[in-house]
Parts: structure tokens; C-alpha cells; sequence
């Protein structure tokens, strides 16, 4: 019985499913919540992103160790998914560390957090953190998913 090209290998699937990853962090974060802030008062839009910020980073976590899992296990190659791992780590610390910090800055106003706040320099500290955190993340699996579709490895230029 003859094989069929078509299928497309393991690492092309995975690396289709992590645009697919970047597409929803990229949705939620540069799209749906400036539309949030824009149409709902402050507080409101701030608790709906939270919970969609939740749920992306429950379905990104989820696919990432069971991605990286695959590749250290199944495949025998860890090596080629240290930016998965890093992408990990990365959202674990916005997870379990930055974001419940930010709740428990936001919980103790519960008309919600202006800039007169005594914490508005932390909160805002810390909301910065988070996003370039969530950038990195974004651009650690674009990375990792150009370089395993098209074998596009970036490096530094040695002209200097």
C-alpha cells in the first residue's frame, strides 16, 4: 500500500497550532480589549479582559506543555523547543505572579483604580511588565513556529 504525501508532518501540525496560539493571544490582547475599554466603563471592560486574559493563558499553557512535552518525550528533541519552554515560563510568571498581584491592587479599590490612587504607580508598574511579557511571549512562538515551518533561524548580523 502506497503512503500518502499529503499528511503533513508532526512539526508543520505543531507549528500551525502555535500561529493558531499567537493568533488568539494577539485577538484578545490587541484587539478585543481596547474595544472593551473603549465601550464599557473602566472597571467592567478591566474585569471581562481579566477573564478573557485567564482563559487564553489556560488554552495557551495547556497546549505549550503538552506541545514542549511531545517534542522532550515522544520526539526526543527538547532542544528545539527552548523558546516553547521559555514562552512557558514567561506566562507562568504573568499568571501566577503579575497578574494576582494586579488583583489584589485592583480588589482594594472597589470603585475601581484611577490615577489619584495611592497604588496607581504600582499598578501601572506592574501592567507594564505584563504587557511587555505578553509581547515577548507573542513573539518567542512566532518565532519558534517561522523557524519550524520555513526553517528561518534570525540571528544576530556580525557586521560589526
Amino acid at each position: 500500500m502506497k503512503k500518502s504525501n499529503s499528511q503533513l508532518p508532526y512539526s508543520k501540525l505543531a507549528s500551525i497550532w502555535v500561529m493558531a496560539l499567537v493568533s488568539l493571544l494577539l485577538t484578545i490582547g490587541y484587539l478585543v480589549t481596547p474595544i472593551l475599554f473603549s465601550e464599557l466603563p473602566q472597571k467592567q471592560a478591566g474585569e471581562l479582559a481579566g477573564v478573557l486574559f485567564n482563559w487564553a493563558s489556560l488554552i495557551v499553557s495547556g497546549s505549550l506543555f503538552l506541545l514542549i512535552g511531545f517534542y522532550a518525550f515522544y520526539k526526543n528533541k527538547l532542544k528545539q523547543v527552548k523558546s516553547l519552554g521559555l514562552s512557558l515560563g514567561l506566562l507562568m510568571i504573568l499568571r501566577f505572579w503579575i497578574s494576582p498581584w494586579m488583583t489584589e491592587i485592583k480588589a482594594l479599590y472597589p470603585l475601581g483604580l484611577d490615577k489619584s490612587s495611592v497604588d496607581w504607580p504600582l499598578f501601572a508598574s506592574l501592567h507594564g511588565v505584563y504587557q511587555i511579557g505578553y509581547l515577548a511571549i507573542i513573539l518567542l512562538l512566532l518565532y519558534w513556529s517561522l523557524k519550524t515551518l520555513f526553517g528561518v533561524i534570525i540571528k544576530p548580523s556580525s557586521r560589526y
